[in-house]
């Protein structure tokens, strides 16, 4: 955990705290148990900003879901099993899966019946850029955030292709900066250390990595407390069977740092 000295700067704080969530896969497990834990402890984020897996966990947290139920959702439909007919030869899916578990499953249908405010970062493919949604929609702005490239469907919305935004902000703080006292920020996509490569799939995929690393180190000291929980790089993002055990590190780890993310946010 990297702790400030200082809140980011105030501007219009119209909330007290809002929290970060990036993306990562079925390490987005993780964002579950770190929810769990700030609210045990009576910390409730007033706003969002999310990507990719963190902007599902982040919809249904808006949408007024607990951590616990968000997780048994996750676990009864298991919300990632598109995951698993990925082959690196076979070209790209449609995120069926996903859309089906959301229409099943959010009571909102757009931004603005949320709970709270939501902002879902996706990158717009056709025009080089992040898209902040945070109105209109909800479930297009949720498959266009998590379209993970190479992988799914780029998603044709508005008249421009989404993919993935954690593609080139995996750590949306900007939709925070000015309107948050406090910053939450946490990272579930960590990246290890590499020695050989076994094939072009792993070179590629680190590649990818990398460039998704670069674009959250830029944004870390945006964040008043930044949470990024150990043990998640022994958990490949597709690894969809650790959901309890990488939920329980994102648990675990926040209750055993609560007592410092309680002095950075007071």
């Amino acid at each position: 955990m990297i702790q400030k000295d200082h809140s980011p700067p105030e501007t219009n704080t119209k909330y007290n705290c809002g929290i970060v969530l990036s993306g990562g896969g079925a390490r987005g497990f993780a964002h579950v148990g770190v929810l769990k834990a700030l609210n045990e402890n009576g910390i409730y984020p007033e706003i969002i900003s999310a990507v990719s897996a963190g902007s599902i966990v982040g919809v249904l947290y808006a949408d007024g879901y607990t951590p616990d139920e968000i997780f048994q959702i996750f676990s009864k439909i298991d919300i990632y099993k598109i995951l698993r007919f990925y082959r690196p030869a076979f070209g790209v899916l449609k995120a069926e899966g996903l859309e089906k578990t959301l229409l099943k499953y959010l009571r909102a249908r757009k931004f603005e019946d949320l709970k709270f405010p939501l902002y879902i970062s996706a990158t717009n493919f056709t025009k080089a850029n992040t898209v902040y949604f945070n109105s209109g929609a909800l479930i297009p702005a949720v498959m266009a955030s998590s379209a993970i490239p190479m992988i799914l469907k780029p998603v044709l919305y508005q008249n421009d292709y989404f993919v993935d935004g954690g593609l080139m902000n995996n750590l949306p703080v900007e939709p925070l900066e000015g309107v948050c006292k406090h910053i939450i920020g946490v990272n579930v996509n960590p990246v290890s250390e590499v020695k050989q490569f076994s094939s072009f799939r792993n070179f590629a995929d680190r590649v990818l990595h990398l460039a998704v690393r670069a674009n959250v180190q830029q944004n870390i000291d945006k964040c008043t407390v930044y949470l990024e929980p150990p043990g998640l790089m022994e958990y490949h993002i597709f690894k969809v069977s650790s959901s309890e055990q990488i939920f329980k590190l994102g648990y675990e780890y926040t209750i055993s740092i609560m007592d410092t993310i309680k002095e950075s946010l007071h």
